[in-house]
């Protein structure tokens, strides 16, 4: 991608000998970087993947402002899409199937004048190490813990998402202190082998840190990921009562979000999300109507007539 950007760089930079030179040096730069022996593997020195490396035009300081001015005119024609395209060399479109990115408000910090129930839900895709396959190389997905407060009237406030690669210990002691620090009684995951995997290190983490909390297995209901994410989270998103608090891993989720399906892009964080809406309707019983009938209240058009 860089290479692309820079050698369009190179095009509208050739105008004098001098910017064309400024432009060979910064590919032949990437270049080199990019041949570097970058490796990035587990402890154990195994699964190794290459470490990928963006260079956006915007960082690259060897160009002329007015140039990238006018980069910027030639290649997006006043496109946000395009921009992230061309200038940014970013290809992930900004809608997709369920979801576009301006359905997901970014927050600085939950609202202080509510009242909320606070809810764990985990995504488990397998785990690093495994003792009966020392010398296989796998490609996991993520695992991903989600934390989301729910106001009583039923909008989702996204805390955090954490998402890596861990062994099951690493991935247990996750859980269970990103439970108590959020003071959560239950911990939703997926029911199935890697939920009897994970489930007698966390007992051990809990009684460790002397912290218990209710694990509830979660199900997918035999219905499709497409399905089953399009049920929990769709109609919450477009109606805008999804909010993320800022946070580092905001820019991935919305990326998962608007690709979403797509064989080229992890679902791990949005797969997370959608699990706790089998959590949520534990809270009915507490649901504030009063909102919603302030919201809704009838008004009558002629108040003589009275409707």
């Amino acid at each position: 991608k860089a290479a692309t950007t820079s050698t369009r760089s190179s095009n509208v930079l050739s105008k004098t000998k001098r910017s064309f030179l400024v432009a060979d040096l910064f590919v032949f730069e990437i270049i080199e970087r990019a041949l570097e022996d970058k490796k990035v593997c587990d402890e154990e020195g195994r699964d190794c993947a290459w470490a990928v490396f963006n260079y956006d035009s915007d960082a690259n300081t060897l160009l002329d402002p007015d140039e990238l001015a006018e980069m910027v005119g030639e290649y997006t024609r006043g496109s946000e899409d395009l921009y992230e395209q061309e200038i940014k060399a970013k290809f992930i479109a900004s809608t997709g199937q369920l979801f576009s990115d301006s359905h997901f408000k970014i927050i600085d910090s939950l609202p202080a004048d509510k009242t909320y129930d606070t809810f764990l839900a985990v995504d488990l895709a397998g785990f690093e190490s495994d003792p009966d396959r020392k010398n296989e190389k796998r490609k996991l997905d993520d695992s991903a813990i989600a934390v989301v407060s729910v106001d009583q009237q039923g909008k989702w406030y996204v805390l955090d998402i954490q998402h890596g690669k861990w062994d099951v210990r690493m991935t247990a002691n996750k859980i269970v202190q990103t439970a108590h620090k959020h003071k959560i009684p239950i911990i939703g995951i997926e029911k199935g082998a890697l939920m009897n995997a994970v489930e007698p290190y966390m007992r051990e983490y809990m009684a460790r840190y002397n912290r218990w909390f209710e694990i509830k297995p979660l199900t997918h209901g035999n219905q499709r990921k497409y399905d089953r994410i399009q049920w929990a989270l769709q109609g919450r998103a477009h109606k805008g009562d999804i909010y993320l608090v800022k946070g580092e891993w905001n820019a991935k989720f919305i990326d998962q979000a608007v690709s979403f399906p797509s064989k080229y892009v992890h679902d791990d964080l949005v797969d997370a999300l959608a699990y706790i809406d089998q959590l949520v309707p534990e809270t009915l019983g507490n649901f504030d109507i009063s909102g919603f009938e302030e919201q809704f209240k009838f008004q009558p058009q002629d108040p003589i007539a009275g409707y």
